[in-house]
């Protein structure tokens, strides 16, 4: 079955920009076709023109992994809620 675009929904997105301004890594949580939430980390890079592209995330300098600790944690906590959120 191919990807489809319209059935993987966004639930949770936080976003951390490095101090260059140029490099940006996002952490989100997405469902495709109402399966089980997933986390999703991203890392974008503007281009000559200011528009962010998507780039291989790879490896992580210090201080993007200190930058994105707190939305790795606060993506946990929407996972734990939603799944509380399931059972009542």
């Amino acid at each position: 079955m191919a990807y489809n675009a319209k059935v993987d929904v966004e639930l949770f997105m936080k976003e951390w920009r490095g101090e260059d301004g140029v490099s940006m890594i996002k952490v989100g949580v997405y469902s495709y076709n109402n399966g089980s939430p997933k986390v999703q980390i991203i890392r974008l890079k503007e281009n000559d023109s200011g528009i962010p592209m998507f780039v291989k995330l790879g490896r992580l300098t210090q201080s993007e992994l200190i930058g994105i600790i707190p939305l790795l944690g606060d993506a946990v906590d929407f996972l734990v809620k939603s799944e509380k959120t399931k059972k009542v």
